[in-house]
């Protein structure tokens, strides 16, 4: 019980009253989850690796923590994090310890999961928790591991689901910071705007990424979403044998997006 107190204690230092990084708001998924904790439902947070979903939840936490939200009463565990995995029973142990130990079982608590992928038969803590009409769940995932298991049903009608997607091209100026306040600046700032329009196109709008200045350091990181997709949310979660002929395969894909393709053509590319 000890060891897994002080795991969480780590993870939330507005326990203690410490500041946290919370990144640059996105205003539009922030606002639907906003509207959303004024109701009983499970909150879905799914998407690509990397698009931003985990700052999401600290930016919840965050809004919480300024409407009033006694800081204990907040509790975020991410359970990719080796300390957590490596808990006999982990969401039993740590659900455990929060309640017992550090919320007030009397009032109204927030819980929020990252990467609850990575936990056993986590919907069942979901509905367990949700059907306790007390607290509200958020929790966040990648989207094949979410879908694919067994969310709809035994969640099926308990839950919101909010799709995260990389920047758009709005949010990225804006994470760029250049203000757009009329149509007109979008005349005025033509060769400008155009300019971050191509590097939007090459770079995509994945967050860190365009927060890196270094050209290296993007290439690096836009190299390590690739494979950890790939590895993760492709041949691990499909149980692919042939890793080899499928990693071929997704780099002939997306070396070729404008081309219209068959079952065949793509046989003979595999043969």
């Amino acid at each position: 019980m000890v060891e897994t107190i002080e795991i969480l204690q780590k993870m939330n230092p507005w326990w203690i009253g410490k500041d946290f990084d919370y990144g640059l708001i996105r205003g539009k998924y922030l606002e639907k989850i906003k509207s959303y904790l004024t109701t009983r439902e499970i909150l879905i947070l799914t998407g690509v690796r990397r698009a931003g979903k985990t700052t999401l939840l600290f930016q919840t936490i965050k809004y919480l923590l300024e409407k009033g939200v006694e800081p204990k009463q907040i509790l975020f565990v991410n359970f990719d994090e080796v300390d957590v995995s490596s808990l006999k029973d982990s969401i039993r142990n740590v659900i455990g310890s929060f309640y017992n130990e550090i919320a007030d079982r009397n009032k109204k608590a927030y819980i929020f999961f990252d990467e609850i992928q990575n936990v056993n038969e986590w919907e069942k803590w979901a509905k367990t928790i949700y059907d306790e009409k007390k607290d509200q769940l958020i929790i966040s995932g990648s989207s094949s591991y979410l879908l694919a298991g067994n969310l709809a049903r035994l969640i099926s009608g308990r839950y919101f689901l909010i799709d995260v997607f990389p920047l758009d091209f709005n949010e990225y100026l804006k994470f760029k910071n250049v203000k757009i306040e009329k149509r007109l600046d979008l005349i005025s700032r033509k060769n400008e705007i155009t300019k971050l329009l191509k590097k939007y196109l090459k770079e995509g709008g994945y967050p860190r990424v365009v927060l890196e200045d270094n050209e290296k350091l993007k290439e690096e990181h836009l190299k390590n979403y690739y494979e950890s997709i790939v590895l993760k949310d492709v041949i691990l979660i499909h149980k692919v044998r042939q890793e080899k002929l499928m990693k071929e395969l997704i780099y002939y894909l997306a070396s070729n997006f404008t081309q219209l393709y068959s079952y065949k053509n793509l046989s003979e590319f595999l043969s």
